[in-house]
């Protein structure tokens, strides 16, 4: 429960009035905040009368103080982080093109591993056909994979370039132990993807 003690008048129409709780004695300004209790407007003592009340409680300096609003300082900070947030990050939302160029990416990649994987698996050479409309994958007996079409898991015989991005061009395969064919690395690229997908010479490695 808090008692309001006393209020300490300062100067004319200022005030500092104090209470205590559990022990404690705190302070505020009442012009500050405003506020007087009610029926301690005419009880104000003066500071050389709360110092003679030496048997009463002594009264600390004010620790509480009445904070109201935010300073101009907070306010520009609070402009300065929203206006950066609406450039930089609300147009992401907006553009689906992003998430379909890291998306068709990913799927890329796990296309031209299951490539590989089907190559070692099957023990045939499969090839991967990428164009700027579709990735598919055939597979055969020589390197030119005339056996007929492979499916890509689910179900697909070829995946579709999403509209508005762009893919490089590129025609390679894998032999039965998973090396590339030709044996050299590739280099595919994305359109709104920084990293280009690499396929490593000999081992075949796809990152």
């Amino acid at each position: 429960i808090n008692v309001v003690i006393a209020c300490i008048r300062l100067v004319p129409g200022k005030c500092v009035c104090c209470f205590s709780f559990v022990g404690y004695a705190f302070c505020y300004t009442a012009q500050l905040c405003n506020f007087v209790p009610e029926g301690l407007q005419d009880m104000c003592l003066s500071s050389s009368q709360i110092e003679a009340n030496k048997g009463g409680v002594r009264l600390r300096p004010c620790t509480v103080r009445c904070v109201c609003g935010f300073t101009l300082v907070e306010l520009i900070t609070v402009i300065l982080i929203l206006g950066i947030i609406s450039v930089v990050v609300l147009p992401r939302f907006f553009d689906r093109s992003t998430f379909d160029s890291r998306g068709f990416h990913d799927q890329l990649i796990s296309t031209i591993r299951y490539a590989q994987k089907a190559a070692i698996a099957k023990r045939r050479f499969v090839c991967v056909a990428i164009t700027s409309a579709n990735v598919s994958l055939t597979y055969g007996t020589t390197s030119a994979c005339t056996g007929g079409s492979l499916t890509i898991p689910p179900g697909k015989t070829s995946i579709s370039v999403p509209g508005g991005v762009t893919v490089t061009a590129a025609s390679f395969g894998f032999d039965a132990l998973g090396s590339p064919v030709p044996n050299t690395a590739q280099s595919i690229s994305v359109g709104g993807v920084a990293t280009p997908i690499t396929v490593e010479a000999e081992t075949g490695y796809v990152h």
